[in-house]
């Protein structure tokens, strides 16, 4: 009898938990919830979204590195997903992308490619040279140029 007791009240107990989860996700009042909350819900659930699909894949950020010293030398292909797009830069030496970001007319960069909604580049980065990503992130994989003699 102690069996059948624990067997209907576990089963209880799992049904009521499987119902009021369901119950709550389908009842959250956002009517009741401030812009900033509701700002950053959306940031929570995108963030969550973005480390459910881009699960094992090297991400890099937008920014400034300089290869040698925040990225390695070598040819490299950049992605973006459905959400992103974003500008890839790459410049002769930092001076260079310095007198770029003062005055974008001054110089032209080594390598520029826009990468729209789900798409890719591949830059081939040497030591001294400066990669910049405008905005978003990306998808990083080293290319692997097998069709190229060796030393290139």
């Amino acid at each position: 009898m102690k069996r059948l007791v624990k067997k209907i009240a576990g089963t209880t107990l799992v049904l009521t938990m499987g119902v009021s989860g369901t119950a709550l996700a389908a009842d959250i009042d956002l009517t009741g919830m401030s812009l900033d909350e509701l700002v950053e819900l959306q940031n929570n659930i995108v963030a969550e979204i973005d480390s459910r699909t881009n699960v094992g894949k090297d991400v890099i950020p937008c920014g400034v590195y300089v290869v040698g010293t925040d990225i390695k030398e070598g040819s490299f292909k950049l992605s973006t997903d459905e959400d992103n797009y974003t500008d890839v830069l790459v410049f002769e030496d930092e001076d260079t992308y310095k007198t770029y970001a003062a005055d974008h007319k001054a110089v032209n960069p080594l390598f520029s490619a826009f990468v729209g909604l789900s798409g890719s580049t591949t830059v081939n980065l040497k030591t001294g040279e400066v990669l910049y990503i405008y905005s978003g992130e990306m998808i990083i994989e080293e290319s692997n140029a097998s069709w190229m003699p060796d030393g290139n």
